[in-house]
């Protein structure tokens, strides 16, 4: 477990099935060289956090928490419940936790 709260940027809410985010075209965006580590918070709800590369930062069944990188805000804390590889990985987690899914971005 990680005891530090690790600073993340929240990008908004992410339509899976479009790709459609406040920065226009999430697929392409960061490209096939990220992996999305998948959160599920201690309230319950699904978060996920890209790093650069395909190795996540915080492996499956470990926890961490978080805070917003500029105004240093406690943002979650969760457990890696699964990690995926670029758009294609990203696609498939419209399926199991719906078509809009938060994301945020290590810095």
């Amino acid at each position: 477990m990680r005891d530090s709260h690790s600073p993340i940027l929240p990008c908004g809410s992410v339509n899976v099935k479009t790709g459609n985010f406040k920065y226009g075209d999430f697929y392409g965006f960061w490209g096939d060289d990220t992996t999305y580590e998948v959160y599920k918070t201690d309230k319950g709800t699904i978060r996920v956090v890209a790093t650069s590369g395909t190795t996540p930062i915080v492996k499956v069944g470990e926890h961490s928490s978080f805070r917003h990188d500029q105004n240093f805000r406690f943002l979650f804390r969760g457990e890696v419940i699964e990690t995926v590889v670029g758009d294609a990985g990203f696609k498939t987690l419209g399926e199991k936790y719906g078509n809009k899914i938060n994301v945020a971005t290590y810095k």
